[in-house]
């Protein structure tokens, strides 16, 4: 069942009542219609869409109101990335390969793994076509829009785009967006600036797992989320308006300034909420009082990343986790074909056979280069985002140490071996390790190298230590008239070195 199809609806971040938006980036929310076909069923299994009241003091409200059905259950998703460019390879506004990439790898494991939720990286490929680089609406970059036939639901996908993603502010002007994320997807757009940002792309495959902005319904007297979290507060509605989530306090979309919030990302302007029910001067009306931060993964703030930790909160794991156990048990196929097992972790994203250091067999090609064999090394290289540990397979005593290379989650981790190892990834299991079997058949890879340097020993009488030495340059050793130039009636032993250092030595009488 394809999941991904026709998002026919825009909701945009902003509403008349917020002012001093308009010049700031905005974020899309589009929401994926098959799902929302059986949001009526599940308001009978969950009760979060009637909008039910936590009824238990033994469970946190999001606890109660996200059940978590598979509590114990780490989640694996695949993820791609598509890269734009024009149709001769060049990116207009900023340059994209796997260092980006796989930055955005490490951020959302980051954020993501206290939730049990992992990111496998499976690679990155180049869009180069001029007619996908500039600015899209958020409505065409849907299946049936020009970037359709990079879409599936068999892995999170991320497409870079060379441009912006458009959207309406409060006062219907037209205004970019560094990012988009389907909510019940496995679809993200970013643009060079979401993409080289800490928090956007974390903040759009939240949107895709069904949150919201942490000011949703913001302006609506009716549904917007009130700041009290005292529920015997008339006009409570922490765990099910607006946002919907309990520990996420009620939100606005302010301007981040010296004014609105402290230096740490905590408000402290004196706005009030919506709850008519309580007069102005009631405590539980003030946002400062249950302050919002604007660290929130699902807030939105202009600019760039700001010196403070964004993250997620754990009502916010809870409603993804609540999601996911949806999506399996009810097999709506929204995430579930893009998951794959944990042991994908503890595996090389990128597996590759590399010449050794030291020269088995070099020969001669009479033509300025040589054939160099070397003993053939394979690179295992391993994404960002986790922490390893590598391990020998085999020790000889029970006391030594087998750890010999470790990675954090800043680290692209290559490690270079010839025989068995194992691996930990301490996120999942600190204790579990899985053996790493290196192929071990001693091949050679042959490369064809340049000579750049040379020298000439000579002399007349063998066993003579009246040696002449003359030093060859470049230009000298790769000269296919050097034999032809030499003195008859001489010994010689000539030696030419390649790029590598490789040693080529012929010993020679020129009658």
């Amino acid at each position: 069942m394809k999941i991904i199809t026709h998002f026919s609806f825009l909701i945009l971040c902003f509403f008349t009542t917020i002012k001093n938006y308009s010049q700031q980036g905005v974020c899309v929310e589009i929401t994926n219609p098959v799902y929302e076909a059986n949001k009526q069923s599940l308001a009978i299994e969950h009760p979060i869409f009637g909008g039910h009241s936590p009824n238990s003091t033994l469970q946190t409200p999001d606890g109660v109101t996200y059940p978590d059905e598979f509590p114990g259950r780490i989640y694996v998703y695949k993820l791609v990335f598509h890269v734009v460019r024009n149709s001769i390879g060049v990116r207009q506004s900023g340059n994209i390969g796997e260092e980006q990439v796989m930055n955005i790898v490490r951020d959302l494991n980051l954020k993501y793994k206290q939730f049990g939720i992992f990111f496998k990286y499976k690679g990155f490929d180049y869009i180069d076509d001029s007619n996908l680089v500039g600015d899209f609406w958020g409505t065409q970059l849907d299946e049936t829009g020009p970037f359709g036939s990079y879409i599936s639901n068999d892995k999170f996908h991320i497409t870079i785009l060379d441009g912006s993603i458009l959207g309406y502010d409060e006062n219907s002007n037209v205004v970019p967006t560094p990012g988009l994320g389907f909510r019940y997807s496995t679809v993200a757009f970013l643009n060079y600036e979401g993409a080289t940002s800490t928090r956007i792309p974390a903040h759009e495959i939240g949107h895709c797992f069904n949150l919201y902005h942490d000011f949703r319904n913001y302006g609506s007297i009716d549904s917007s989320e009130k700041v009290t979290r005292n529920s015997n507060t008339e006009g409570y509605n922490a765990n099910f308006a607006g946002y919907g989530v309990y520990d996420t306090p009620a939100s606005r979309a302010w301007s981040f300034n010296t004014n609105n919030y402290s230096s740490d990302g905590y408000y402290i302007g004196e706005d009030l909420d919506y709850n008519v029910a309580l007069p102005e001067t009631d405590y539980e009306r003030f946002f400062r009082n249950y302050p919002p931060r604007i660290n929130n993964l699902m807030h939105v703030h202009e600019g760039q990343d700001i010196a403070i930790p964004y993250q997620l909160s754990q009502g916010q794991g809870k409603r993804i986790r609540w999601s996911i156990a949806l999506d399996a048990t009810n097999n709506y196929g929204i995430w579930s074909l893009a998951k794959t097992k944990s042991a994908e972790l503890y595996q090389p994203f990128e597996t590759v056979y590399l010449p050794g250091i030291n020269a088995i067999t070099v020969d001669d090609n009479n033509d300025g280069t040589a054939t160099v064999c070397y003993p053939r090394i394979i690179r295992n290289r391993f994404q960002k985002g986790l922490n390893y540990v590598f391990e020998n397979a085999f020790t000889n005593t029970p006391e030594e140490n087998p750890v010999f290379d470790q990675g954090s989650p800043n680290d692209l981790k290559e490690i270079d071996r010839d025989f068995d190892f194992n691996i930990k990834v301490l996120d999942i299991d600190a204790n579990e390790k899985i053996l790493f079997p290196i192929d071990c058949n001693r091949m050679l890879i042959c490369v064809i190298e340049e000579y750049i340097s040379g020298r000439l020993l000579s002399t007349q009488v063998l066993g003579s230590m009246n040696l002449t030495i003359q030093e060859l340059n470049q230009i000298q050793v790769k000269d296919p008239n050097l034999y032809n130039s030499l003195m008859n009636e001489y010994y010689y032993i000539l030696k030419k070195m390649t790029s590598t250092g490789a040693i080529v030595q012929k010993v020679f009488y020129k009658e």
